[in-house]
């Protein structure tokens, strides 16, 4: 399988976090998961109101 460098590049740039080719102000794959972790936390704690 012949996969091209700059494709390779562009996972391993997304994977650590840098901003790819793509709209102007789209979250970084680091913004995006700690947005998750605080969506987790969130959910965690309205569980427990209930």
């Amino acid at each position: 399988m012949s996969i091209p460098t700059g494709s390779i590049a562009n996972w391993v740039s997304a994977a650590k976090g840098q901003r790819i080719a793509g709209d102007p102000g789209e979250p970084t794959v680091g913004e995006l998961a700690a947005e998750n972790a605080k969506l987790r936390k969130v959910k965690a704690t309205a569980q427990y109101e209930v």
